[in-house]
């Protein structure tokens, strides 16, 4: 690394995550001689006692750290002692031009009813979730959510929509046959339509466990679709409760979720109230382009 840096001399290096591969980015830049060096973290801080030290020394040798979130930042600060006032908080951007909730889903309708014999009308309550099938995004939340509410209101045209793939597959799926929701929840695998699902979601519910500033709740919110979200490291500060969605609290049940579909689904004044939030607050907040403009003043004055 510090070879490649010699010779080509750049001004600035920014290298990404605590403890990994940034340590080598970092190093190498300091012994390559290059005059500024930035690391930042975008969701995981390490805590086993090498993984801190390490972390500690990547943090000496850069000039600036960066975080996600305050809250990302608060984290990083309290668990791996160091200065806060050496932390920069930068938040992601999405862009708003491409995710608008706008698109046509005429032909994604269809492709679920060919595809995966799944229905939905113009009375459904759509959920959707994006992002990979596992552990930590704990999308078995959900679909217990939508069992206590069938319980209630066996009639209920609530349907659940699940984007990606990954080990918690199968299991979500036998979830969902020995329950009887097959006709009410799909998976739909790895996709590449995101902004054009978006569109088609009423709600979007995000169940995981931790995240340091979620791209997918941004792309959500950006495509007018109202949030209902675990309170993880950096989710208040992208869904402020009851105005673009809701911050389901611990302990993370599927109690919690199931009352804020339900206030959604029995409200549907306040379903469009929260859309048109949430469209709005991206937008003034969390462009993709208030992002590059804060990360292009970092860079100049740094160099400066």
């Amino acid at each position: 690394v510090a070879g490649l840096l010699r010779r080509e001399k750049p001004g600035i290096v920014h290298a990404h995550g605590w403890g990994q591969c940034s340590l080598y980015a970092v190093t190498g830049a300091r012994l390559a001689g290059v005059p500024v060096v930035i690391n930042g973290e975008h969701g995981a801080v390490f805590t086993r006692r090498r993984q801190i030290f390490l972390q500690k020394i990547t943090a000496l040798l850069s000039n600036t750290l960066l975080s996600v979130s305050e809250s990302l930042k608060r984290k990083v600060a309290e668990e791996l002692g160091i200065p806060a006032r050496k932390i920069k908080v930068i938040h992601n951007g999405v862009d708003t031009g491409i995710f608008t909730g706008g698109y046509d889903v005429s032909g994604l309708k269809e492709e679920l009813i060919k595809k995966f014999n799944f229905h939905i009308d113009t009375k459904s309550l759509v959920i959707g979730s994006v992002g990979s099938l596992k552990r930590q995004k704990n999308q078995i939340i959900l679909l217990e959510a939508l069992k206590a509410l069938n319980i209630k209101n066996p009639d209920n045209n609530i349907k659940a929509i699940f984007a990606g793939d990954g080990p918690d597959k199968l299991m979500l799926e036998k979830y969902v046959t020995d329950n009887g929701m097959k006709g009410q929840a799909v998976f739909l695998g790895e996709r590449n339509d995101i902004p054009r699902l978006l569109s088609l979601f009423d709600i979007f519910v995000s169940t995981s466990l931790s995240e340091g500033f979620s791209n997918v709740i941004l792309e959500a919110t950006s495509s007018a679709v109202p949030v209902i979200a675990t309170k993880s490291v950096g989710t208040p500060e992208l869904v402020y409760d009851g105005t673009n969605g809701f911050i389901v609290y611990p302990p993370v049940e599927a109690a919690g979720f199931a009352e804020k579909i339900k206030l959604l689904a029995d409200d549907p004044r306040l379903l469009k109230e929260l859309s048109a939030n949430a469209r709005r607050l991206t937008e003034e907040n969390f462009s993709i382009k208030s992002m590059v403009s804060s990360y292009e003043k970092l860079y100049s004055d740094s160099l400066n």
